[in-house]
């Protein structure tokens, strides 16, 4: 396994400050993946490498985002190995960008958002994070959950971390969980739903909705913020009501919050 003990997404953005787009491969398949995660989604499989992408893209989809401080535009990018992720497409105007369009990536890492004193950080993380509470235990966790939702937790932290930091050159960081599971290919291997359109299950669409939330919102209002998609969603008013962490269970903060004051009451 080519993992650190800090995990993929640690190595991920150490080769982004080197400029460097790398996206992980499955050494049984060839399958390429990303975002950074311990394991290929499709099979499950914990070999895999680091290997450098084409940086060649194709629009799958785009949208403009229309502000007072001006317009963007925020798309979804089929990579030439496969992969699908979220981007902006930049150099020419937002009403410009279409589907099918050709593109190659630029590495937008921290210290250009530093020069041009904007810029906005959305981490992923996972209900995962939030961890089982004290025993008894009635049944034992997934195999390498543990591992997972500590990186998770780690990253949620990191996120504040950093937001207070960067908060006066006007860079926001946000970190953002589905509040329900999320029918992904790893999702379906594990089973932790029967099929993509379980009830227990969430649109893909309301993550890509609140990361771009997070992404544009006003620094003030949304930098720092650990939080879940249909949370976040319907305190923005984007959608009417949401349901699962952090709406119907509470998410991580609030279940840290629980646990402080039981300690403060136990020493008293």
């Amino acid at each position: 396994m080519t993992t650190t003990t800090f995990g993929p997404d640690r190595e991920y953005q150490a080769f982004l400050a080197q400029k460097r787009f790398m996206i992980q491969r499955a050494r049984a398949t060839g399958a390429h993946f990303y975002y950074p995660r311990i394991a290929e989604p499709r099979s499950g499989a914990l070999e895999w490498e680091w290997v450098e992408a084409s940086g060649l893209g194709t629009v799958y989809s785009t949208t403009v985002v229309r502000s007072k401080s001006g317009n963007h535009n925020v798309a979804l990018i089929d990579l030439a190995e496969g992969p699908r992720m979220m981007s902006r497409v930049v150099g020419l105007s937002p009403e410009s960008v279409v589907i099918g369009m050709q593109v190659r990536a630029r590495i937008d890492v921290l210290d250009d958002m530093l020069a041009r004193k904007s810029g906005a950080i959305v981490n992923i993380s996972s209900g995962a994070a939030i961890g089982p509470g004290r025993g008894p235990y009635q049944n034992a966790p997934l195999r390498g959950g543990t591992l997972y939702g500590a990186e998770k937790a780690a990253l949620e932290r990191f996120t504040q971390g950093l937001a207070a930091e960067v908060y006066g050159d006007g860079i926001r960081v946000t970190c953002l969980s589905p509040s329900q599971v999320v029918a992904t290919p790893g999702v379906m291997f594990h089973r932790l739903i029967d099929r993509p359109d379980s009830p227990r299950a969430e649109p893909v669409e309301l993550m890509a909705r609140a990361a771009l939330l997070l992404a544009t919102e006003p620094l003030e209002k949304v930098s720092g913020r650990v939080t879940y998609s249909q949370q976040i969603l319907a305190e923005f008013g984007w959608i009417e009501k949401g349901r699962g962490i952090g709406i119907d269970v509470p998410g991580m903060r609030a279940v840290l919050c629980r646990k402080l004051a039981r300690c403060c009451r136990a020493h008293r």
